[in-house]
């Protein structure tokens, strides 16, 4: 999109990932490669998972438990000390496979514009999180009927036993007794997961790959499938691609991590709130999403929101969005 500068004279500034295909713009720029840098998060988030498991199972030693069997044996009906044991487990994992590796690649590649680079510089615009809000919340009809067309393909035995061991893991640690469960659980499910994952995926992947790819659409879908992928839940692959891709979008579009940071919070958070609201047990949750079959007009009237509401939020963004002083680091 081409808009006057102050001259009257017309200035390239399109809120594509790259606005000219032969160049990188400046708050991108690095000395490392793109493929460099998404190499180096690999190696991080290899790296962090090694000591993430060695962690692991030296706490597995400190509590007394051997983690293979306790995993086996992974229910809502777990003791209290069996499911805090896991959360632990989970924060670990967070912390080691996506949050630090995030921190190290980005301050290794662009070491004096850390911030800068994650777009945790400044404010998020009220106006454009109340819109993104919106958009997902308008999304939820949709992507309810490609979950409920998800379930109905045919995967692979690895697949659905990835998928099943997630789920008990999901239900021994939403189980609760108390308000502090209760708390615990909102931040590792909610809090946690949206500033690692939005780090990860939208800061490092998904901004390298416009780097290398030069295509809003193509960087934003690739980064959402990848997204979608490392949660190993493949009977909601797709449904979980297109909420990546919303987030995609709105960092693209806002230039401000903290809006897709707070609307994944938001999008987690409601969730297990309310399943404690409702009062579902852990093992019916599935049960509890599926309540309704969503028919496809529903879903088709969800989509045309979907669209409307992301071209206002671009649109409104280009207006308001000053021509940002690009500095090389």
């Amino acid at each position: 999109m081409e808009i006057l500068d102050d001259n009257n004279q017309e200035t390239s500034h399109d809120l594509n990932l790259n606005p000219n295909p032969n160049e990188t713009p400046q708050y991108l720029q690095s000395e490392m490669s793109a493929t460099f840098v998404l190499l180096l998060a690999a190696a991080f988030f290899i790296f962090g998972n090694i000591i993430g498991s060695g962690l692991m199972v030296g706490l597995s030693k400190v509590y007394g438990l051997d983690f293979t069997l306790v995993f086996k044996n992974l229910s809502e009906n777990s003791p209290v000390g069996t499911r805090n044991f896991m959360r632990l487990i989970l924060l670990i994992n967070h912390l080691f496979s996506f949050i630090l590796p995030a921190i190290a690649t980005v301050w290794l590649a662009y070491r004096n514009g850390f911030f800068k680079y994650f777009k945790l510089d400044k404010k998020p615009k009220f106006e454009t999180l109340v819109w993104g809000l919106a958009w997902l919340l308008v999304s939820m009809p949709l992507v309810q009927y490609v979950y409920q067309i998800n379930k109905e393909l045919h995967l692979p035995k690895w697949m659905n036993d990835l998928e099943s061991d997630t789920g008990k893991l999901l239900e021994t640690i939403i189980a609760k007794e108390n308000a502090y469960e209760m708390v615990v659980t909102v931040l590792l499910i909610a809090v946690i997961p949206a500033i690692g994952e939005e780090m990860m995926f939208r800061g490092v992947i998904q901004q390298q790959l416009g780097r290398i790819l030069k295509n809003e659409h193509i960087t934003v879908w690739t980064s959402a499938f990848f997204f979608s992928a490392i949660h190993l839940q493949f009977q909601g692959f797709f449904a979980r691609a297109i909420l990546g891709a919303l987030l995609g979008y709105l960092l693209i579009w806002s230039r401000n991590l903290w809006i897709p940071m707070i609307i994944h919070c938001f999008n987690n958070g409601v969730q297990i709130i309310a399943i404690y609201v409702m009062d579902v047990k852990p093992s019916e949750m599935d049960k509890f999403g599926n309540a309704d079959k969503m028919h496809w007009t529903v879903a088709g009237i969800s989509l045309l929101g979907v669209l409307a509401i992301g071209k206002y939020i671009r649109e409104k963004n280009i207006e308001i969005l000053p021509k940002e002083k690009e500095e090389n680091y």
